[in-house]
């Protein structure tokens, strides 16, 4: 099936701009004004994709299909490359759906896309009939053109990319950092969940490359088992310390697993194999931008499959970490 709606018929969704999206910093209205024929964006070219959504599902680069309810900012896709000082990696935050009365649902309401010194922060518009936001940085500025690291950022008119699921606007973005044989792509769907809030849908795909030395992240890596899941590092007052992979589960037992996708959480992102000063979506949000709005990523709570009961970190203890960690 391929859509083949316009950018004006997009309106019945994502009706004229709110004035949250009249800035002059948001991309969203010009990148809209020179659409593209995007039936040609799809994923049958032999690439590694990972797909999120829903509430949220995560199809991992593996195969696996994990189910997430946690809420915060988590990082879904980090590469590794030969280019220590051009780091790429996908991060996204999630909110607690309050509207949902049988059961806990979390939904992706802003997506970021780190590409060496290019930034490209998107999110849902806060209500239906608004139009969503795209903000795109170079060396730490808030830029109206295309970042260099980018080659390409753009909306697309219609396409059968991700899930043939209604008349979503999807936005494609490039990441070619100079220097390195290395595209990511990233594919955004600004989508109405079944509470009728404006969420977010997306994927990460590429190709492998000898400038790509490892992938990891919520994602995890084309190259395990897909029943294995790695987790990350830190959450709010825990450590993942084991370098083994735990089994894949639907449930919440594997979800707040120290060692599951919460851990995937972005508490300190400069522990990643980089060099150079990282980003999140989260910090962005908080450096008070002028003329940029992006929402600071919700914290999980009480309830919440990420929340971690505070744990004192005891005098002495090894490395610093909380009680009962080596």
């Amino acid at each position: 099936m391929k859509f083949s709606h316009t950018l004006i018929g997009i309106a019945a969704a994502f009706a004229s701009a709110s004035s949250e999206s009249n800035s002059n910093m948001n991309m969203f209205s010009k990148l809209a004004e020179s659409a593209v024929d995007a039936s040609s964006w799809n994923f049958d070219e032999g690439k590694h994709v990972c797909r999120v959504y829903g509430d949220p599902h995560v199809l991992a680069y593996n195969g696996a299909k994990i189910n997430f309810a946690g809420t915060g900012e988590f990082m879904f896709a980090n590469f590794e490359t030969t280019g220590l000082s051009q780091p790429i990696y996908v991060t996204a935050s999630t909110f607690n759906e309050l509207n949902a009365t049988d059961g806990k649902y979390s939904y992706v309401d802003q997506v970021g896309f780190f590409c060496g010194d290019s930034k490209m922060v998107t999110r849902a518009p806060y209500e239906v009939g608004h139009t969503p936001a795209v903000f795109n940085y170079y060396n730490n500025e808030v830029t109206q053109d295309l970042p260099a690291d980018f080659s390409a950022i753009r909306i697309g008119e219609g396409s059968n990319v991700v899930r043939e699921d209604g008349d979503d606007v999807i936005l494609q973005a490039v990441c070619s950092p100079q220097g390195l044989d290395v595209e990511v792509e990233l594919f955004v769907k600004y989508h109405v969940n079944e509470f009728n809030n404006p969420v977010l849908n997306f994927a990460i795909r590429f190709a492998q490359s000898e400038d790509i030395t490892s992938v990891n992240g919520m994602c995890q890596s084309p190259c395990q088992a897909a029943d294995e899941f790695y987790g990350g590092a830190w959450l709010d007052n825990g450590y993942c310390d084991s370098t083994d992979p735990i089994e894949i589960r639907w449930g919440l037992d594997f979800q707040s697993n120290l060692c599951g996708p919460c851990s995937w959480g972005v508490i300190n992102i400069d522990d990643l194999e980089h060099s150079g000063e990282l980003f999140s979506i989260n910090e962005l949000a908080s450096s008070g931008t002028i003329g940029v709005d992006i929402t600071v990523p919700q914290v999980p709570s009480e309830g919440d499959v990420c929340y971690r009961v505070p744990t004192p970190y005891p005098t002495g203890s090894p490395n610093g970490y909380p009680t009962g960690y080596p």
